[in-house]
Protein backbone atom coordinates (compact mmCIF):
# COMPACT_ATOMS: atom_id res chain seq x y z
CA UNK A 1 0.00 0.00 0.00
CA UNK A 2 1.90 2.97 -1.34
CA UNK A 3 -0.49 5.59 0.20
CA UNK A 4 -3.10 4.35 3.27
CA UNK A 5 -4.67 8.13 3.13
CA UNK A 6 -5.32 8.62 -0.76
CA UNK A 7 -7.53 6.18 -2.71
CA UNK A 8 -10.57 6.80 -5.00
CA UNK A 9 -13.39 5.03 -5.03
CA UNK A 10 -16.56 3.79 -7.60
CA UNK A 11 -19.38 3.41 -5.24
CA UNK A 12 -21.86 3.46 -8.23
CA UNK A 13 -19.73 -0.07 -9.69
CA UNK A 14 -21.05 -2.29 -6.01
CA UNK A 15 -23.32 -4.87 -5.94
CA UNK A 16 -22.89 -5.71 -1.95
CA UNK A 17 -25.52 -4.07 -0.26
CA UNK A 18 -23.68 -1.31 1.56
CA UNK A 19 -25.21 -3.00 5.20
CA UNK A 20 -23.27 -5.88 4.98
CA UNK A 21 -19.80 -3.97 3.72
CA UNK A 22 -20.66 -2.27 7.37
CA UNK A 23 -21.17 -5.16 9.44
CA UNK A 24 -17.78 -6.71 7.41
CA UNK A 25 -15.79 -3.68 8.21
CA UNK A 26 -16.71 -3.37 11.46
CA UNK A 27 -15.62 -7.29 12.39
CA UNK A 28 -12.26 -6.91 10.68
CA UNK A 29 -11.18 -3.73 12.56
CA UNK A 30 -10.38 -5.76 15.73
CA UNK A 31 -8.98 -8.12 13.81
CA UNK A 32 -6.01 -5.48 12.20
CA UNK A 33 -5.97 -3.70 15.51
CA UNK A 34 -5.03 -7.28 16.83
CA UNK A 35 -2.24 -8.37 14.43
CA UNK A 36 -0.70 -4.55 14.61
CA UNK A 37 -0.39 -4.69 18.74
CA UNK A 38 0.51 -8.40 18.52
CA UNK A 39 3.19 -7.56 15.47
CA UNK A 40 4.55 -4.46 17.25
CA UNK A 41 5.09 -6.31 20.39
CA UNK A 42 7.27 -8.46 18.54
CA UNK A 43 9.08 -6.03 17.06
CA UNK A 44 9.66 -4.55 20.11
CA UNK A 45 10.68 -7.16 22.83
CA UNK A 46 10.88 -11.05 22.95
CA UNK A 47 8.59 -11.29 25.66
CA UNK A 48 5.96 -13.35 25.23
CA UNK A 49 7.09 -13.98 21.78
CA UNK A 50 4.71 -17.63 21.27
CA UNK A 51 1.70 -15.41 22.29
CA UNK A 52 2.17 -12.51 20.27
CA UNK A 53 3.58 -15.01 17.41
CA UNK A 54 0.45 -17.27 17.60
CA UNK A 55 -1.87 -13.69 18.13
CA UNK A 56 -0.10 -11.65 14.74
CA UNK A 57 -0.91 -15.31 12.48
CA UNK A 58 -4.59 -16.24 13.85
CA UNK A 59 -5.51 -12.24 13.43
CA UNK A 60 -4.05 -11.98 10.05
CA UNK A 61 -5.42 -14.95 8.69
CA UNK A 62 -8.88 -13.76 10.14
CA UNK A 63 -8.63 -10.49 8.62
CA UNK A 64 -7.42 -12.21 5.36
CA UNK A 65 -10.37 -14.05 5.36
CA UNK A 66 -12.70 -10.94 4.91
CA UNK A 67 -10.39 -9.16 1.99
CA UNK A 68 -9.98 -13.02 0.44
CA UNK A 69 -12.52 -15.09 1.18
CA UNK A 70 -11.43 -19.10 1.10
CA UNK A 71 -12.45 -20.74 -2.82
CA UNK A 72 -14.71 -23.04 -0.88
CA UNK A 73 -16.72 -20.65 0.98
CA UNK A 74 -20.16 -21.74 0.95
CA UNK A 75 -21.94 -21.63 -2.56
CA UNK A 76 -25.41 -20.27 -1.13
CA UNK A 77 -23.54 -17.27 0.38
CA UNK A 78 -21.06 -17.33 -3.06
CA UNK A 79 -24.35 -16.59 -4.54
CA UNK A 80 -26.11 -14.17 -2.63
CA UNK A 81 -23.00 -11.59 -2.76
CA UNK A 82 -20.57 -12.43 -5.14
CA UNK A 83 -18.35 -9.20 -5.33
CA UNK A 84 -18.08 -8.89 -1.16
CA UNK A 85 -14.41 -9.37 -1.19
CA UNK A 86 -14.18 -7.17 -4.43
CA UNK A 87 -15.98 -4.54 -3.56
CA UNK A 88 -14.91 -4.46 0.37
CA UNK A 89 -11.41 -4.44 -1.17
CA UNK A 90 -12.51 -1.68 -3.28
CA UNK A 91 -14.05 0.34 -0.55
CA UNK A 92 -10.43 0.05 1.35
CA UNK A 93 -8.52 0.92 -1.78
CA UNK A 94 -6.61 -2.39 -1.81
CA UNK A 95 -5.40 -4.56 -4.79
CA UNK A 96 -6.69 -8.15 -5.54
CA UNK A 97 -3.38 -9.44 -4.57
CA UNK A 98 -2.31 -7.05 -1.95
CA UNK A 99 -0.11 -8.32 -0.02
CA UNK A 100 0.10 -12.05 -1.60
CA UNK A 101 1.74 -12.98 1.88
CA UNK A 102 -1.84 -12.72 3.91
CA UNK A 103 -3.91 -14.96 1.52
CA UNK A 104 -0.62 -17.76 2.38
CA UNK A 105 -1.37 -17.13 6.37
CA UNK A 106 -4.91 -17.53 5.92
CA UNK A 107 -4.67 -20.60 3.70
CA UNK A 108 -2.21 -22.34 6.07
CA UNK A 109 -3.83 -21.18 9.31
CA UNK A 110 -7.11 -21.90 8.21
CA UNK A 111 -5.90 -25.60 7.43
CA UNK A 112 -3.88 -25.78 9.64
CA UNK A 113 -4.66 -30.11 10.22
CA UNK A 114 -4.66 -30.55 7.10
CA UNK A 115 -1.01 -29.28 6.85
CA UNK A 116 0.46 -31.13 9.75
CA UNK A 117 -1.35 -34.26 8.35
CA UNK A 118 0.24 -33.75 4.76
CA UNK A 119 3.55 -33.27 6.80
CA UNK A 120 3.22 -36.45 8.67
CA UNK A 121 2.25 -38.15 5.46
CA UNK A 122 5.12 -37.28 3.72
CA UNK A 123 7.45 -38.47 6.62
CA UNK A 124 5.44 -40.22 9.45
CA UNK A 125 8.40 -39.89 11.63
CA UNK A 126 8.61 -36.25 12.17
CA UNK A 127 8.96 -34.19 15.10
CA UNK A 128 7.48 -31.02 14.66
CA UNK A 129 8.60 -28.33 16.35
CA UNK A 130 5.48 -25.86 18.02
CA UNK A 131 8.33 -23.29 18.82
CA UNK A 132 11.57 -22.12 17.64
CA UNK A 133 13.25 -18.99 17.86
CA UNK A 134 14.72 -19.48 14.42
CA UNK A 135 13.34 -21.18 10.99
CA UNK A 136 16.80 -23.84 10.91
CA UNK A 137 15.22 -27.19 12.60
CA UNK A 138 17.04 -29.78 13.65
CA UNK A 139 17.43 -32.82 11.19
CA UNK A 140 14.17 -34.99 11.09
CA UNK A 141 12.33 -31.96 12.58
CA UNK A 142 9.80 -28.97 10.71
CA UNK A 143 9.08 -25.99 12.46
CA UNK A 144 5.60 -25.34 13.06
CA UNK A 145 6.09 -21.42 14.02
CA UNK A 146 8.67 -19.49 14.92
CA UNK A 147 9.65 -15.30 14.85
CA UNK A 148 13.59 -14.35 14.21
CA UNK A 149 14.17 -10.88 15.79
CA UNK A 150 17.33 -10.40 13.69
CA UNK A 151 15.47 -10.88 10.17
CA UNK A 152 12.24 -10.33 11.46
CA UNK A 153 10.90 -12.88 10.10
CA UNK A 154 7.71 -14.74 10.94
CA UNK A 155 8.19 -18.63 10.10
CA UNK A 156 5.19 -20.99 9.86
CA UNK A 157 4.21 -24.35 8.36
CA UNK A 158 7.05 -23.67 5.68
CA UNK A 159 6.30 -20.55 4.80
CA UNK A 160 7.84 -16.87 5.37
CA UNK A 161 6.71 -13.47 6.04
CA UNK A 162 8.48 -10.56 6.76
CA UNK A 163 6.86 -9.25 10.10
CA UNK A 164 7.16 -5.23 9.79
CA UNK A 165 6.29 -4.94 6.28
CA UNK A 166 3.16 -7.03 7.31
CA UNK A 167 2.62 -4.49 10.82
CA UNK A 168 3.18 -1.36 8.35
CA UNK A 169 0.59 -2.73 5.65
CA UNK A 170 -2.03 -3.16 8.68
CA UNK A 171 -0.89 0.21 9.55
CA UNK A 172 -2.20 1.50 6.39
CA UNK A 173 -4.89 -0.97 6.63
CA UNK A 174 -6.47 0.16 9.69
CA UNK A 175 -6.03 4.08 8.40
CA UNK A 176 -8.28 2.99 5.53
CA UNK A 177 -10.91 1.59 7.83
CA UNK A 178 -10.80 3.92 9.72
CA UNK A 179 -11.46 7.21 6.78
CA UNK A 180 -13.66 4.86 4.94
CA UNK A 181 -16.14 3.33 7.67
CA UNK A 182 -18.27 6.53 8.04
CA UNK A 183 -18.37 7.05 4.08
CA UNK A 184 -19.65 3.20 4.06
CA UNK A 185 -22.64 3.90 6.73
CA UNK A 186 -23.66 7.22 5.30
CA UNK A 187 -24.03 5.15 2.08
CA UNK A 188 -25.31 2.37 3.58
CA UNK A 189 -29.02 2.20 2.11
CA UNK A 190 -27.63 2.99 -1.25
CA UNK A 191 -24.83 1.09 -2.12
CA UNK A 192 -25.68 -2.02 -3.71
CA UNK A 193 -28.92 -1.44 -4.61
CA UNK A 194 -30.47 -1.13 -8.11
CA UNK A 195 -31.85 2.43 -8.33
CA UNK A 196 -36.28 2.29 -8.32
Amino acid sequence: MTDPTSWSVNWSSMTTPGELLNLLMTQLTPQVELAIKSGRALLASSDNRVENTTLFLASASSAASFLWPSPSRKRALRDAFPNRADDLRQVLGLADNEPTALGRIRNDLTHVDERIEELFLANPNLSIVTWSGSSTAAPGTHVYMAYDRDSEMVHSLGQEFNLRDLVEWFEGLFIRLRQTWFQVMLRARTIGHEES
